[in-house]
């Protein structure tokens, strides 16, 4: 939020990261929207904002009306930092150990119908990159 000239790099290197192979980039109008946003969860939202978009995006572009912001509840914003911390560690073990969700549970040390079920609850698809 305090360092504004830092998000076309990193939305950029987000999606750059999500899809190695792609030729998405961001429209003039979707930049400036970003740009705009008083980004309350920082990087962490950023990337989620980024990774939102690339699936409502069809095309080559992603457009100002693909960039959605969550809406966080007064007082609801430890919760939104902590489901978001999750989320990332998550995705952080199907990475490791390429998707195996199995793999993934033992090591985060939870039950696999546990992961199974943050996964489909969190809306992550496929994260093996």
């Amino acid at each position: 939020r305090e360092r504004i000239d830092d998000i076309p790099r990193l939305a950029k290197y987000f999606i750059q990261k999500t899809l190695p192979q792609t030729q998405k980039r961001l429209s003039a109008e979707a930049l400036w929207k970003l740009m705009e946003h008083p980004w309350p969860g920082n990087v962490r939202e950023l990337k989620n904002v980024i990774l939102r978009s690339l699936f409502l995006s069809k095309g080559p572009v992603i457009e100002a009306g693909h960039i959605e912001f969550l809406r966080i509840a007064p007082g609801r914003e430890a919760l939104f930092q902590m489901k978001s911390v999750e989320r990332e560690k998550i995705e952080l073990a199907l990475r490791t150990t390429q998707g195996n969700k199995a793999r993934a549970a033992d090591l985060l040390g939870m039950a696999r119908s546990t992961i199974f079920k943050k996964i489909r609850n969190y809306g992550i698809w496929r994260v093996t990159h």
